[in-house]
This record gives structure tokens, C-alpha cells and sequence, in this order.
């Protein structure tokens, strides 16, 4: 026990309180997962030693989220339209639902259509839909089954769950 007390003042102070809290505040409003707020803040205490500083601020935490979620997957999903976002949400909803990290397309198109009615907005028909999972296909967001995009065509992720829900929280 005495040995874990002397190993934590030797790293207290490390972080500065304001920095903890704006991983803590990031994380939750994403995904809750407290790994994630732990691997950005191992990034952030790197980001801080590469600029000689002595203490974690808020800066490195910035600087930490924001090197970790630059990646062409998450910038394509920023920069992503309104109903490529709204595809992606129904991806995660049938995954969340079957609980497999893979779904067939008119299983997504049918929770698709019913997130556009309940945003309001018209769903476009199911060709239309397809063309926009292709282009999340060829943006790597997506894993499309090769071979013509039909009903019964496998979809699955290019990136984390968690990544995912990051990007679109970021853009929203």
C-alpha cells in the first residue's frame, strides 16, 4: 500500500485539474468510455514532454484530441452531408441493436428512413441511399461488401464504434 501512495506523489500534479476535466467533459459527451478519456490523456502527457513542459494543461488535452481525431476517416465523417451522418447514426443503431459489428444494407436503410422521419426530413429512395453508402465506402468510412451494392450487401465499420460517435459529435 505505502509503495502505491509513494508512486502517486511522485505523479501528482503531473496533470492540471482544469486538463482532467476537459478530458473527463470530452469523453462523456462522446462516448463515456473511460478508456478513451485515459488514452488521451497518455497522449496529451506526450504532447506535453515534446514541448519540455512539466505539467499537462488544458492545451495538450486539446492538442491530444485533436491529433487523435484527424484522421481522413474522421475528417470525412465532419465534413460528411447530412445524410451520409444520418446513414452512419443507422449503421451504429443496427449495430447497437443486433449487437454484431456487422449489418446487411436494408436492415440500415430501414432505421435510415425512420431517422429522416423523425428529423422531418424526406428519406430519399433506397437507390439513392445506396449511392451514399457507396461514397462512405470509397471515403474507407465504411467496409462495403465488394460486388454491386444490393438489399443483402454486408456493412460494416472502417473505424471504431467510439471513433464514429467522436466524429459525429464533433460535427453536430
Amino acid at each position: 500500500y505505502q509503495r502505491r501512495v509513494r508512486g502517486l506523489e511522485m505523479v501528482e500534479g503531473v496533470f492540471a485539474p482544469e486538463a482532467c476535466m476537459l478530458a473527463a467533459r470530452k469523453v462523456a459527451a462522446a462516448s463515456g468510455d473511460a478508456r478513451r478519456a485515459l488514452d488521451i490523456c497518455r497522449h496529451a502527457l506526450d504532447v506535453a514532454e515534446r514541448e519540455g513542459c512539466k505539467q499537462v494543461g488544458s492545451i495538450h488535452i486539446q492538442k491530444a484530441i485533436t491529433s487523435m481525431y484527424q484522421s481522413v476517416k474522421t475528417k470525412a465523417v465532419t465534413q460528411a452531408t447530412l445524410y451520409q451522418k444520418l446513414f452512419l447514426k443507422a449503421v451504429l443503431g443496427v449495430f447497437r441493436r443486433k449487437g454484431v459489428e456487422e449489418a446487411v444494407y436494408m436492415e440500415v436503410y430501414e432505421v435510415f428512413t425512420s431517422l429522416c422521419q423523425f428529423q422531418g426530413i424526406f428519406a430519399p429512395p433506397s437507390l439513392h441511399v445506396q449511392a451514399l453508402c457507396g461514397e462512405l465506402g470509397t471515403a474507407r468510412v465504411l467496409l462495403v461488401e465488394e460486388g454491386p451494392l444490393t438489399l443483402h450487401t454486408h456493412i460494416r465499420l472502417n473505424c471504431s464504434q467510439e471513433d464514429l460517435v467522436f466524429a459525429l459529435k464533433e460535427s453536430d
